[in-house]
Formats: C-alpha cells, sequence, structure tokens
C-alpha cells in the first residue's frame, strides 16, 4: 500500500491508499548500464556547473540514478519530501542539463522508489550515502 495524492472533482488535493503490485512496477524498470550511469554522471557535471557547488550538495547531490524506464529514460530518485521541490525548482534545468547528454530524465514516482527500495518506504538515496562512506575509510 502507498499514498496516493489526487485531485478531487472540486480541485483538491487529497491523498489515499492504494494497493500496488510492485513486483509490475518493477518489470516496466531495467537496472541502469555502464554507459547509463556515464551519462549521469556527465548530467551531475552540468548541474554542478549551473548552479554551484554549495546548491548543488544541499540540493542535486542526494539525487540518485535508479533505473532506466521502457523508453531508455534515467529515473532518479530523491527523498520523498524533497522530490516535488526539486522537481519545481530544478525541471527545467534537469531537463535541459540531460538533454544536452543526449538523454530523457525523470524523478521516480513514489511507486518506483518503493518498488526499488524493498520493503522500506525510504527511497534507495539512502543507501548510496552508506556506499559514499565505505568508499572513503577505504
Amino acid at each position: 500500500m502507498i499514498e496516493e495524492t489526487y485531485l478531487t472533482a472540486r480541485g483538491r488535493q487529497r491523498r489515499r491508499p492504494v494497493r500496488v503490485d510492485l513486483d509490475e512496477v518493477r518489470r516496466g524498470l531495467g537496472l541502469p548500464g555502464v554507459a547509463d550511469r556515464s551519462d549521469w554522471e556527465q548530467i551531475r557535471k552540468r548541474l554542478r556547473a549551473s548552479i554551484g557547488e554549495s546548491s548543488f550538495e544541499v540540493w542535486l547531490e542526494p539525487l540518485e540514478l535508479i533505473a532506466i524506464d521502457r523508453t531508455g529514460a534515467l529515473v532518479i530518485a530523491a527523498a520523498p519530501a524533497m522530490c516535488s521541490w526539486v522537481s519545481d525548482r530544478f525541471g527545467r534545468l534537469l531537463s535541459r542539463c540531460s538533454q544536452a547528454q543526449s538523454r530523457e530524465l525523470r524523478l521516480a514516482d513514489e511507486r518506483e522508489r518503493r518498488a526499488l527500495a524493498g520493503t522500506d518506504p525510504a527511497p534507495a538515496v539512502a543507501g548510496r550515502a552508506v556506499q559514499i562512506n565505505q568508499q572513503e575509510v577505504s
């Protein structure tokens, strides 16, 4: 079960629980390959150069490439609390930088984040910090 946001007939935003087949969601996504990860790193470099180091570190560093969808678009995850803010504030910049790399890019929705994060409702982004810390210690 996940909570989904929807608009009522009167235009009000509400949330409701929805049963989701996470296996079905996973079947629509593929694992990123070496070329996909390379493209994502190039996009990240463009983003860093566009907004500066400190803003990048706070808002865009936590974004993580988690999958490739059926159309070949890069699917990136943000923490649920940050997702709409990142989309509103940096959506056009994300699109511009990905197009400069000749790739489509989109933020993962709640279903995709849950499907790829296992049973933990936190996005897969949390695992990235652990990997980085382990690499720095080694």
